[in-house]
């Protein structure tokens, strides 16, 4: 029998954190779907590349290159160019992690129509965090865009995220998330 984590989204789509999140149609082919509670880390592994010399970051995640290189002493390669034009990896599509409405990155303000996902910021709609907290920041992120996008939104508005630490892993689910889809 297979056993689906919370991450297992439909190719592109946006990663279930929560089992209500879960697609109706992977949930019919389940026997049984397990309620674990919500995923703590909110987005998904760093997955690494280790078969060279110096690993390369694939994608980002909770696990920061920072924590790599601290813990063994290696630097992680991570650039757009270390991402190449054929995944190898899951994540690693120009367009994934997509709710049904549009998303508009590095928002300042909300347009008519909008729902605006706030980072510390007061007139937000939704709220990353208020204190400006990047790992709460991380852990709500998939939940809050399937919230504004459960709401029918001409498109979804993100305030900017410090691209510092695991900012760097939610400004790339973000910029997956708003880039033009096939």
């Amino acid at each position: 029998m297979p056993i689906v984590a919370p991450s297992a989204n439909p190719s592109g789509k946006l990663s279930p954190t929560k089992v209500n999140h879960l697609d109706k149609a992977l949930i019919s082919h389940c026997t049984e779907v397990i309620d674990a509670g919500t995923c703590s880390a909110g987005i998904e592994s760093t997955i690494i590349d280790a078969r060279n010399e110096a690993p390369v970051i694939l994608r980002t995640g909770p696990i920061t290159n920072l924590d790599i290189k601290t813990q063994t002493n290696m630097h992680c390669v991570y650039s757009k160019s270390t991402q190449g034009n054929s995944p190898i990896a899951p994540g690693q599509l120009e367009s994934h992690y997509a709710p049904f409405a549009n998303v508009r990155i590095n928002a300042t303000n909300k347009k008519k129509g909008e729902i605006f996902i706030g980072f510390n910021t007061p007139n937000a709609d939704l709220h990353l965090t208020e204190s400006g907290d990047l790992i709460e920041a991380a852990a709500k992120l998939f939940d809050l865009l399937h919230v504004a996008d459960k709401l029918n939104p001409i498109s979804i508005a993100v305030a900017p995220i410090p691209n510092i630490g695991i900012g760097e892993a939610i400004n790339e689910r973000l910029a997956r998330a708003a880039a033009p889809r096939n």
